[in-house]
């Protein structure tokens, strides 16, 4: 399956969002045929920022050794996203999914969040009061 990115624009047109996109419609799509699309909501860099701002706010308001941003967010990885099971010579290995941009929506991640923001109160944290304490 293919995926692009675009926008309506104010005649109804798909416009392609940049350069890349644009290749990949003028090389896939074929003018007279039908196509089935999957409509997804385009990811919120703000959003993306602000985790990982709460990343860096865990690992400042709780050092150790391994709590940096990264640990954090691989620790929330687990706990909240589907494993995918992978075959290696050692046998069968499980990691999380990824909350990156081509793999996973807006929706999607905010879910994600929602899971952590909830999992954080019911320990009795606030994510905003965490990023906002936080000294730079």
């Amino acid at each position: 399956m293919k995926e692009f990115a675009a926008k309506i624009d104010a005649h109804g047109n798909i416009i392609p969002v940049d350069v890349h996109d644009k290749i990949l419609l003028t090389q896939e799509l074929k003018q007279g045929k039908t196509y089935k699309c999957k409509l997804t909501n385009s990811r919120n860099i703000k959003h993306l920022g602000k985790y990982w701002l709460l990343m860096k706010a865990l690992a400042f308001h709780f050092p150790s050794a391994a709590d940096t941003n990264t640990a954090w967010h691989e620790y929330y990885k687990y706990k909240f996203l589907p494993l995918i099971e992978f075959n290696s010579k050692e046998g069968k290995m499980l990691f999380p999914s990824s909350i990156a941009f081509d793999k996973m929506d807006q929706l999607e991640f905010d879910e994600y969040y929602k899971k952590v923001d909830n999992f954080l109160l019911e320990s009795g944290y606030n994510i905003d009061e965490l990023i906002n304490t936080m000294v730079s």
